[in-house]
């Protein structure tokens, strides 16, 4: 009895080209897929130096009185000279505070990386319609901070992966985890906003592209006081949290920041309902 063998000879057994095709598209779709996929440690080795944590004492003012309470957030230093930006609302700004509310951050400290006394900071502008808030450090010196670089930012497809960097608390040693999600779609109204499927979770969290590139921050996007009351349980989406506002816009916000800063301009200390964003 002859050896079984393959070969394209007539009477020969012949492996079916069909398959071999069929294979060639499972491989070369199994590339395409890792090549959208992020290296989770280099992710965490370039860009979590530049995710930081925001400590301060709120101080609440309202019809029932005054109180004070010590909480933190998550920020990300933009500015190798100390300038952070966080989720407006985590810092007592913006849709989150009750008509008739302020609330005031201060003793502000920015900790970096496994730092538990932290560098002073102080509140530098607001923007509640975009639910953005910036921090200066009092006295850098010399020092470069680690940041993303604004400039560096892509706008992904709907389908790509995209993935943010959230610093545990205190209790976990501020460990770094990756969080991954796709780009389930990108809302065109009140301003565009690029919608992850499944949520990102935490707000002021900085998302990036496999490749390491800025996407956005995660923020609340909510209608006014009177809209929002309005609403019914039987309208769907009437305020979302967690949607990422696109790289470009911060970059356009901040410089406005910056210069307002710079030219002297007031930071708002407190901030409620009654300066209601105004959709465009």
């Amino acid at each position: 009895m002859k050896p079984f063998r393959l070969g394209a000879a007539r009477g020969v057994f012949a492996f079916p080209m069909w398959i071999l095709m069929l294979a060639g598209m499972v491989l070369g779709s199994a590339r395409a897929s890792a090549g959208d996929e992020a290296d989770y440690e280099k992710l965490v080795s370039e860009k979590s130096p530049a995710v930081v944590t925001v400590k301060f004492v709120m101080k609440i003012k309202g019809a029932q009185g005054e109180a004070e309470s010590e909480g933190e957030t998550s920020g990300v230093m933009i500015e190798a000279e100390g300038i952070v930006l966080c989720s407006n609302s985590q810092l007592g700004g913006g849709p989150m505070v009750r008509q008739g509310v302020s609330a005031t951050p201060t003793e502000i400290k920015v900790l970096i990386g496994d730092d538990t006394q932290g560098i002073d900071a102080r509140l530098i502008a607001r923007d509640s319609e975009l639910d953005l808030s910036w921090l200066r450090s009092k006295e850098p010196g010399d020092k470069k901070f680690a940041h993303v670089d604004l400039a560096a930012k892509t706008t992904p497809r709907p389908g790509d992966r995209i993935y943010s960097l959230v610093r545990l608390g205190k209790f976990f040693d501020r460990a770094i985890s990756v969080r991954e999600s796709r780009l389930g779609g990108v809302a065109k109204k009140p301003r565009q906003l690029l919608i992850p499927s499944p949520s990102l979770g935490d707000l002021g969290l900085p998302v990036f592209s496999a490749s390491g590139e800025f996407v956005g921050l995660t923020v609340v996007q909510l209608p006014d006081a009177e809209e929002l009351q309005a609403a019914t349980s039987m309208t769907p989406y009437t305020g979302a949290r967690g949607l990422i506002l696109p790289a470009a816009e911060i970059a356009k916000a901040t410089a406005r920041a910056k210069e307002a800063d710079e030219k002297g301009d007031a930071a708002p200390k407190a901030e409620d309902e009654s300066e209601k964003p105004k959709t465009p």
